[in-house]
């Protein structure tokens, strides 16, 4: 699978924030823009099973991060996936 980046903005509402990446794609790094260090640490791990159209199961690989509270400020996350 080739690499993807992108960017999550976290706002200031929302505490949670989770990344679900397809079969063969695994999280690589990310890192908090706004604050200038890598968080890649914070996020547990964990799967969920998505049925495609035919039925036919697939694992994704799901990424949490839990914050306390939201941002004050919102951040933006840059991602980097595998």
């Amino acid at each position: 699978a080739t690499g993807t980046t992108f960017n999550l903005t976290t706002g200031t509402t929302d505490n949670i924030f989770e990344i679900a990446l397809p079969p063969g794609q695994t999280l690589v790094s990310v890192f908090d823009a706004t604050a200038g260090f890598f968080i890649t640490v914070a996020f547990t791990t964990g799967t969920i099973v998505v049925n495609d159209a035919g039925g036919n199961p697939h694992i994704y690989n799901i990424y949490r991060l839990t914050n306390a509270v939201p941002y004050a400020t919102s951040h933006t996350f840059n991602i980097v996936t595998t």
